[in-house]
């Protein structure tokens, strides 16, 4: 038995993703998901995500019995060190100090869910049926939005929080007015209470053109959301497998960056160019590199397929990997 240790069944399509790149990646195996464990499994994997924390950890130190492996995990500096000698391999889903690679048996693969794979026309088909259904007006060109319902205000946020969270509404719906192009406000968290229809009702209720914007409420699968990226023009994201989702589309992307995760990511692919601050958001930039993004479609289409070519083509030697049970 082998059981992958993680956030799931949260209803959150980044997380829930991984249950289709696992199996893909490991055709021999099969597995349980879950953020607790029954029983006592051979294998436990920690995976994938930012899932190195002391909540998992703990679950871990329960399981003696168990080999472990952390794979398609976010590893920061300040994660490196004994907590990480009890795992038999570690893959890293960015890059990591290269004088600590020896010493944790650390290995650095792209996000795993790189495996998956977008379809363009399902997607096209998709977004008309969803603007027809709402009678908005669906344009020529497509941007994606996805607003992190972590941002969100909330009990305890600190001052600046709440006037950032404020703002970057106020210029994600500028963003919108001033784009030639429908916007598909796409939730990645569907449960609740981070719920992204939520943060993305805050930008679509403050956009003036409001009748050229879909603010998506249907529950979407994770297929669904991948074909809707693969088939827009550009995407706006906040959440990290929104911008993962962008490159395996091939959709050139603006990354309002509020987490050490996404920045990053941004820099795996060699693209911080792309990650705007959150805090200091440059509306400017944001609204020119949208603009580039759809007068310039197959450079940049090209880009992007790069990297999710250069991904698929690592995440192959991932099968060379054997999990010992």
């Amino acid at each position: 038995m082998i059981h992958i240790l993680g956030w799931y069944d949260h209803d959150n399509i980044g997380d829930e993703a991984y249950k289709i790149a696992f199996p893909k990646l490991f055709k021999d195996y099969e597995f349980t998901f879950g953020e607790k464990i029954q029983g006592k499994p051979d294998i436990i994997i920690l995976g994938g995500g930012d899932v190195l924390s002391p909540k998992f950890l703990k679950v871990l130190d329960a399981q003696p019995q168990a080999k472990k492996y952390a794979l398609s995990i976010n590893l920061r500096q300040e994660d490196i060190g004994p907590q990480l000698a009890q795992f038999d391999k570690i893959i890293s889903r960015n890059f990591v100090d290269l004088r600590m690679v020896d010493n944790y048996k650390i290995q650095c693969y792209p996000d795993f869910t790189f495996v998956l794979e977008g379809n363009k026309e399902d997607g096209k088909k998709l977004i008309k049926e969803l603007f027809a259904k709402h009678n908005s007006e669906l344009y020529e060109n497509v941007v994606v939005l996805t607003l992190n319902s972590f941002l969100c205000v909330r009990e305890r946020i600190l001052a600046r929080d709440y006037v950032a969270f404020d703002k970057i509404c106020y210029d994600l719906s500028k963003l919108m007015d001033n784009t030639n192009a429908s916007f598909i406000l796409l939730p990645f968290g569907n449960g609740f209470p981070q719920n992204d229809r939520i943060s993305n009702a805050f930008v679509y209720a403050n956009a003036k053109f409001w009748r050229k914007n879909l603010l998506v409420f249907e529950k979407l699968t994770i297929q669904q959301t991948l074909d809707i990226f693969t088939a827009a023009d550009a995407a706006v994201t906040t959440r990290l497998h929104s911008a993962i989702f962008s490159c395996i589309g091939g959709t050139p992307f603006v990354d309002v960056t509020h987490h050490t995760k996404n920045q990053m990511f941004m820099d795996f692919i060699g693209k911080p160019e792309w990650s705007l601050n959150f805090w200091h958001l440059d509306y400017f930039k944001a609204l020119n590199l949208l603009k580039d993004f759809m007068e310039n479609k197959e450079f940049f289409r090209n880009q992007m397929s790069k990297v999710n070519i250069s991904a698929k083509k690592l995440l192959n030697q991932i099968s060379d990997i054997k999990l010992h049970t």
